[in-house]
C-alpha cells in the first residue's frame, strides 16, 4: 500500500514537472544580420595575422563576409580558410637583410623603427587606396586594423567606419598606467618598479623628445602621402593615438605575459589565440628525437637575424651542457644557418675543446640518425622547423627562444621550461616579465658569459622544480584561456557591429571623458580640503601663537617683579 502511494506521488511530481516544462520559455539570440568585415595589415609576419584569422574564420561560420587586405608575404596565412576573401597589396617592400644590415641583430627602438619605417612608407598610397576600393565594393560595415597599419586607420576616419585595432601587446594610451612602460620605445623593460628616478625622468620627458626628432624626416613624408590621398585635415605633428581613442583594442595576450593593471573599457585581453592545428615532425625528426631524452630547442623567429655573436653566447653554454651530460642533443632551427652568421669555431671553457662548427652548416641529417660519440652529430640544424609539433615532443625539455608572442604561446601550452635571449622590440620586456614572474631566465648580447653559463645550467637542471612548478601554472592558463579565445574575440567584433554609433560604442566609453579635467581628478574637491585644513592649521596657529605670546607677557612680568 505504501509503494504504491508512493508510486503514485512520484507520477504526479513527474506530470507537474513536465508542465513546468511546457510552461517554460527558451530564449536565443536574434540581433544577427550579415556583415562586411574588412580586416587589414601590413606588417609582414605571423604574429600579426594567424592569431586574426582564427576568430575571422569564427566570423565567417556566423554567416559575416570578411575580407583579409594584406601585402603578398601573409596571403599563405589565408590559405585554411577558404571562405575568407584575401586581397593582396603586393609585396610589403620589407628587406630583413638589409633592415638589419642597417642597424644590427639588436637594434635599439630609435634606430629599429625608423628604419622600418623607411622601408614601409613607400607601401603606404596603394594600401590606403586598395583598402578604400575594397570599402566601396563590399559596403564594408566594420574595419579591422592591425595596430601598426596606419593606412587602414586613416582609411576608417575616412569613411566613417566603426573601427577595431589588434596587437598581441597593449600600446596605446588606454592601457596605460604610471607605473607601466606603454610605449614601445620604453617597453625594454615593462615596468617602473626596478627603475631609478634618472631612468623614469628619461623615459618621460626625454624619450618623447628623441621619438620626434628620429622620425621627423619619415613623419614629413606619410604628412605628404595623406595630403595628396585627399585627407586635408593631416598633421605633421599628429598624435598617433588620437585616431585610435575611440577604437576597440582586441589583444592577443593575457594577463601573466601582460603587466597585470587595470585596462581602460575599450581594451579586451582574449589571448592567446592558437592555431586548431600545426604541421607534424617529418620523419627526419622523429628519428632524430626518438634517440634522445633532453632535447633543447633553440629558434629565434622569423624576423631576427642572429650574428656570429649572438651564435657564440647562446650555442657555447649549450656545448658545456652536452659535455657534462645534462641534455643529449640541441635542436638548431634559424633561417641564417650561413656561414658569414655562423662562428667557424667554438672553444668549450668547460672542457677546452675547439669545435669545428661549420659542419653544423649542412643540413645533411643522416649524421644525426646514429649516436656516433662525435659532440657535433648531437646538434641537429634546420632552416625551419614545425615548432609547435617539437615543443610538444616528450624528448624537448628546455626551449631557447628570442620572446616574440605566439613562440612564447606555444611553448608554455606545451609546458615546457624557458630561456630567452631576446634581439629587439618587444622582446626584451617579454623576456624581463617572465623571468620576474619565475617562469623563466634571460640574458642578452651585454651578459657576462659565465652569468648566462650559470642560467642555462640552472633552468636546465632546475634542481628543486621552481621553473617547472611554474610552467605547469601558465600551462594550465594558456590551455585554459586559449580553447573559447576565437569565440570571445568574434563576440566582439559582433558587439562593435551591432552596437556602434558612427565610430564610437557609448557604452564602452570612459564617462570620464566628459568631464572636465578638474572634476575628473576631482582637483576641485582636493582643493577645497587643502583650504579647509590651512584655513584650520592657519586658525590654530595663531590661537596657538596668542596664547604662547599670553604666557610668555606674564612670565616676563613676574622675572621683572623679583627685581623690583
Amino acid at each position: 500500500m505504501k509503494s504504491s502511494l508512493l508510486v503514485l506521488l512520484g507520477l504526479i511530481c513527474s506530470l507537474a514537472f513536465a508542465q513546468l516544462d511546457q510552461a517554460r520559455v527558451k530564449i536565443d539570440s536574434n540581433f544577427r544580420s550579415t556583415k562586411h568585415i574588412l580586416f587589414a595589415v601590413t606588417i609582414p609576419g605571423s604574429s600579426h595575422v594567424t592569431w586574426v584569422m582564427r576568430f575571422l574564420d569564427e566570423l565567417t561560420k556566423r554567416g559575416h563576409k570578411v575580407t583579409f587586405a594584406t601585402v603578398d608575404e601573409n596571403v599563405k596565412y589565408s590559405a585554411p580558410y577558404p571562405l575568407i576573401t584575401t586581397a593582396s597589396f603586393g609585396p610589403a617592400n620589407f628587406n630583413h637583410t638589409a633592415l638589419f644590415t642597417e642597424t644590427n641583430s639588436h637594434p635599439s627602438p630609435f634606430t629599429l623603427f625608423p628604419t622600418i619605417h623607411e622601408f614601409l612608407l613607400p607601401t603606404w598610397p596603394r594600401s590606403y587606396n586598395l583598402i578604400i576600393e575594397q570599402i566601396e565594393k563590399y559596403n564594408v560595415d566594420v574595419l579591422i586594423c592591425d595596430f601598426f597599419t596606419d593606412a587602414c586607420i586613416e582609411a576608417s576616419h575616412t569613411k566613417k567606419l566603426p573601427l577595431i585595432v589588434t596587437a598581441t601587446g597593449t600600446l596605446t594610451p588606454d592601457s596605460a598606467t604610471e607605473y607601466f612602460n606603454q610605449d614601445i620605445y620604453t617597453s625594454e623593460e615593462p615596468t617602473t618598479v626596478n627603475q631609478s628616478v634618472f631612468r623614469r625622468f628619461y623615459n618621460k620627458f626625454i624619450a618623447p623628445l628623441k621619438v620626434i626628432w628620429t622620425v621627423k624626416r619619415q613623419m614629413y613624408t606619410l604628412l605628404q602621402y595623406k595630403r595628396k590621398a585627399g585627407i586635408l585635415d593631416a598633421k605633421w605633428i599628429d598624435n598617433p593615438y588620437d585616431k585610435t581613442a575611440h577604437a576597440l583594442k582586441i589583444i592577443g595576450n593575457m594577463f601573466g605575459l601582460e603587466v597585470a593593471r587595470p585596462l581602460g573599457p575599450l581594451v579586451e585581453l582574449v589571448g592567446p589565440v592558437l592555431d586548431r592545428s600545426y604541421p607534424g615532425l617529418d620523419s627526419d625528426l622523429v628519428s632524430y628525437l626518438s634517440l634522445r631524452q633532453k632535447v633543447v630547442y633553440v629558434a629565434f623567429g622569423q624576423h631576427s637575424r642572429a650574428i656570429i655573436s649572438d651564435v657564440e653566447r647562446v650555442l657555447t653554454p649549450l656545448i658545456h651542457q652536452l659535455e657534462k651530460g645534462h641534455i643529449d642533443g640541441i635542436i638548431w632551427s634559424s633561417g641564417c644557418l650561413e656561414a658569414n652568421r655562423f662562428p667557424a669555431t667554438i672553444t668549450s671553457s668547460y672542457s677546452g675543446k675547439t669545435y669545428n662548427t661549420t659542419s653544423l652548416l649542412n643540413t645533411n641529417k643522416k649524421r644525426y640518425f646514429r649516436r656516433s660519440g662525435d659532440l657535433l652529430d648531437e646538434i641537429y640544424t634546420t632552416k625551419w622547423s614545425p615548432q609547435m609539433a617539437i615543443l610538444l615532443h616528450p624528448s624537448v625539455q628546455v626551449f631557447v627562444s628570442h620572446g616574440g608572442a605566439n613562440s612564447i604561446f606555444e611553448c608554455l601550452y606545451a609546458g615546457k621550461r624557458l630561456l630567452f635571449y631576446p634581439f629587439f622590440a618587444d622582446q626584451p620586456g617579454a623576456s624581463k616579465q617572465l623571468s620576474q614572474m619565475g617562469v623563466s631566465e634571460y640574458f642578452d648580447n651585454h651578459s657576462d658569459l659565465t652569468d648566462i653559463d650559470d642560467k642555462v645550467e640552472k633552468v636546465i637542471l632546475d634542481r628543486d622544480g621552481f621553473y617547472q612548478s611554474n610552467i605547469k601554472r601558465y600551462q594550465a592558463i594558456i590551455q585554459i584561456q586559449s580553447k573559447g579565445a576565437p569565440s570571445r574575440a568574434a563576440d566582439l567584433v559582433e558587439e562593435v557591429a551591432f552596437s556602434h554609433d558612427g565610430q564610437i560604442l557609448p557604452h564602452r566609453e570612459d564617462v570620464g571623458n566628459s568631464m572636465s579635467f578638474i572634476k575628473r581628478y576631482n582637483l576641485d574637491v582636493y582643493l577645497i580640503a587643502i583650504l579647509l585644513i590651512g584655513s584650520f592649521v592657519t586658525f590654530v596657529s595663531f590661537r596657538l601663537a596668542r596664547l604662547i605670546k599670553f604666557f610668555y607677557h606674564g612670565y616676563q612680568i613676574k622675572q621683572k617683579s623679583k627685581f623690583l
